[in-house]
Order: structure tokens, then sequence, then C-alpha cells
């Protein structure tokens, strides 16, 4: 996914919640909201400099947020956005909310987005977005009377895993899930937004 088209979504998803996103172009955030800095990312960006600009806008900001697609976002750097949002919050910043998008239907022009929630009890990593999200499960869980074979079937869904992959189908069946059982589970909310 291009980066204009998250931006776009944003906006739409934005909107829907009742806020006045101010689109800008060039140098700074891609969006502002009432001193709200956002940052967008299409699928491939410089991971590096990204880190860096979220850092500059907790320090010139009152928040901040980040949005990228899901294909965007690997295991690694899921775990790297924790940490900073982590330290940023022990330096006295609010850190920042990550905003994952992912397509719905095409063809309707239909996304998601899923927000991740902050979590800070007792220093518990911020999200805590790549534990929930990436991993596979595998159940049942081994046991010592596991042949080879048995073992080697059990664990299929982490020797095939594919990070991305999983991602997008527990989003999917979040949105799938009457209950909230799964949205509890990985800590955020989904928006179905058309653009």
């Amino acid at each position: 996914m291009d980066e204009e088209k998250v931006r776009k979504v944003m906006i739409e998803y934005f909107k829907s919640k009742g806020m006045k996103p101010n689109p800008q172009r060039g140098a700074g955030p891609d969006i502002l909201i009432d001193g709200m800095a956002v940052e967008t990312k299409g699928s491939r960006y410089e991971f590096q400099r990204m880190l860096k600009q979220l850092v500059s806008y907790a320090y010139k900001y009152s928040e901040v947020s980040l949005a990228l697609p899901v294909d965007g976002l690997t295991f690694e750097r899921a775990s790297q956005l924790e940490i900073l949002c982590f330290y940023l919050m022990t330096a006295g910043r609010k850190g920042f909310d990550l905003y994952i998008v992912f397509v719905l239907d095409q063809n309707r022009r239909t996304y998601g987005v899923f927000k991740c929630i902050r979590k800070t009890l007792f220093g518990r990593l911020p999200f805590v977005i790549s534990g929930n999200l990436f991993q596979p499960a595998i159940f049942p869980v081994l046991s010592n009377e596991d042949t080879l074979e048995i073992a080697i079937k059990k664990l299929e869904p982490l020797i095939l895993w594919n990070p991305v992959e999983t991602a997008e189908k527990k989003l999917l069946d979040c949105i799938r899930d009457g209950t909230g059982i799964l949205k509890a589970s990985l800590g955020g909310e989904i928006s179905i937004i058309q653009i």
C-alpha cells in the first residue's frame, strides 16, 4: 500500500471520529490535528529515518501518531516501536499512538484501521503488539508423549509462519468476531473506513 492511500484512509478515519485533520505537504508531519502530529508511511519506507521523525515530533507536538499499512510493519519493527514509545514515555513525553491500516475490499475502497492501545501498567511496554498480532497460534501444546511426526504437525503454524499474513488474518478475524474477545486480546480498536 502506498503512503498516499494510508494518508487518505487516516484523514477519513479522523473525520469519522469527529476530528478536523489538516493534511500537510513537505517536511514535517503528514497530518496535523489540534497540536497532534500524524506521520503516515506506505509499505516501503526508511525505518530509521521514521524513528528519528517520531522522536522529533514527540518533542515538538503535544501528541504523536503513526499510521502504517500492515505489510509495512514487521515483528522486529513492532518491537522497536514499542521500545521507542516506552522510552519517550519515561522521558515525560506521551509516546505515540500506532494505527495499522489494512485492506478489507480493494474494489469497494474499504479499509480497516486498527488503533493499538498504549499500555503502561507497571512498566509494561506500550502496545504489546509484536507479541499479540504477529505471533502464530500453536495449539495444542507439545507434550513428552508426542512423536516426531506429531510434533512437526503441531508446530506447522510456526514452521510455515508468515508474520504479515498472521497479522492480516487476526485483524480480519477481529472484524468477524461478534464477541469482542479477539479485539480485546489484541489490545486495540478497529474501525472500517471507506475512501
